[in-house]
């Protein structure tokens, strides 16, 4: 999480959200037998941030059963969100998997 997380802070240091972390766009690698490394990939849904708050054009964008609320109800929302995705993916990894909020197989709007 912490590799994670630094990414995360990088990416905002430049401006940049991500608007759809999730353990898909998440990649682990080796490159020796002691250390992994934590890469994001995936920025086709990225932004570029200005200001504290943006409206980003009230965008939906992401993936919903990680999209902090603002997000997914189409509020002005800021590098938050991305934190709120990464608590969401950690979450899972303590819970072997589990969403907090979402069963799989319920509906949702």
């Amino acid at each position: 999480m912490k590799s994670l997380l630094d990414g995360v802070a990088y990416i905002h240091e430049k401006s940049i959200l991500h608007r759809d972390l999730k353990p898909e766009n998440i990649l682990l690698t080796n490159t020796s037998s002691t250390c992994t490394n934590v890469k994001i990939v995936d920025f086709g849904l990225s932004a570029v941030f200005f200001l504290e708050r943006s409206k980003n054009d009230n965008l939906k964008a992401g993936t919903l059963v990680y999209m902090a609320p603002e997000q997914a109800t189409k509020q002005s929302y800021s590098k938050k969100i991305d934190i709120w995705a990464c608590g969401i993916i950690m979450y899972q990894l303590m819970s072997g998997g589990k969403h907090p909020y979402y069963t799989k197989g319920e509906q949702l709007d």
